[in-house]
């Protein structure tokens, strides 16, 4: 199996020696968190020989944060930079989390199948129109739309993990919410919890925000899976689930407006799409995760077939993980995290995940409204 990229605080990582995605990483958290004045006096209030005019070249705020990043890499102070930033932006998401997302992306560049061919070739494979920069937003938005969810009541506290689909409809197994559903559910949703933005970030643990399930109708549409007991039933998992505001247009940090910006960071969600071409094998698939309740994760793998609206991978799971979203090189949403077949030893180990297509025909069939393309 494929192991968990880190998002942790702990192990050696520098700053000064970021590689093209992980200064593409950067330059978009910057971007998105300073307009040009408040960079600048970023800059002049911990160093009054440093403005932009002076560091780079007159022009676009986005040409100039590229060519910023390039200099403190070849002089060795972006650690410095960063530093500064965390420290005039401390509540803001995208910088808070810079160093672990940074790290996180290191670890995925280091996994052993981009060795012959880079992260940024293997997305090039998938989609020659992708160019790196959306690709590494995509990225961000992750942490931002991938969840954990929880009950104090329960013995695990954690349950799994979830994702948002909407603004206000978050996707995860049916098994994961199994005791909250049916005609006598042994649990009310009182203290069931989806808890967004939890890490561990170089500046200490970010506990994240809190939103409950809706009070009424808060269920939107499930399917169970299959069993000895049900075995004619098709295998599908899921439970859309409605939450009490709309976190998916949270605004990130605070508007902001300036050149270069686009005025409001939301945080946004992951598209469900029946036109995102399903992956062939040997094909990279990436998990985001809350691996037994801990901070965000990302494991990388490959497909390994494609049986009957599944899809099944050797991307590395724990406890935990089940409801997460799985996503193609271009990280594109195409299957939702079910779980491994560790419970049947005669058979080669492996992960498995309910085709996001397959999805979408059941939620049709039931007549709900339509929110995905």
């Amino acid at each position: 199996m494929a192991k968990l990229a880190e998002d942790g605080a702990n192990g050696s990582f520098d700053l000064n020696k970021l590689s093209g995605p992980q200064r593409a990483l950067l330059r978009e958290a910057l971007l998105v968190a300073f307009t040009r004045p408040a960079f600048d006096q970023m800059l002049q209030n911990n160093d009054e020989n440093k403005r932009l005019d002076i560091l780079t070249t007159d022009s676009a705020l986005r040409t100039q944060l590229f060519e910023l990043v390039l200099l403190t890499q070849m002089e060795g102070w972006t650690d410095t930079l960063v530093a500064w930033a965390q420290k005039a932006r401390p509540d803001h998401a995208r910088i808070k989390s810079i160093v672990s997302d940074l790290r996180m992306l290191k670890s995925i560049e280091a996994d052993a199948r981009f060795v012959d061919r880079s992260l940024e070739q293997t997305v090039k494979a998938r989609s020659d129109t992708m160019e790196m920069e959306e690709w590494v937003l995509g990225f961000i938005q992750l942490r931002s739309a991938v969840c954990r969810v929880e009950d104090p009541r329960d013995p695990r506290k954690a349950l799994g993990t979830g994702f948002l689909v909407a603004p206000d409809l978050l996707l995860t197994n049916y098994h994961v919410m199994e005791n909250y559903l049916g005609e006598a559910p042994q649990r009310d949703i009182s203290t069931l919890a989806f808890r967004f933005d939890y890490a561990l970030e170089s500046t200490g643990e970010n506990y994240g925000k809190i939103v409950s399930a809706a009070v009424d109708n808060w269920l939107v549409s499930e399917a169970p899976y299959r069993t000895a007991a049900n075995g004619t039933v098709p295998d599908l998992d899921y439970a859309l689930i409605r939450l009490a505001v709309p976190v998916g247009n949270d605004l990130l940090g605070g508007p902001l407006v300036g050149e270069g910006l686009a005025g409001k960071v939301a945080r946004g969600w992951l598209q469900l799409s029946s036109l995102v071409p399903v992956p062939s094998d040997k094909d990279v698939i990436f998990i985001p995760q809350h691996p037994r309740g801990q901070s965000m994760k990302m494991a990388v793998g490959t497909v390994l077939a494609k049986p009957d609206g599944h899809i099944r991978y050797d991307t590395e799971t724990q406890a935990g993980s089940s409801g997460s979203p799985c996503l193609d090189a271009t990280l594109k949403l195409v299957a939702l995290h079910q779980g491994s077949n560790s419970d049947r030893p005669k058979e080669t180990l492996y992960n498995e995940g309910i085709r996001i297509d397959a999805i979408i025909n059941h939620l049709a069939a039931k007549g709900v409204p339509k929110f995905w393309v």
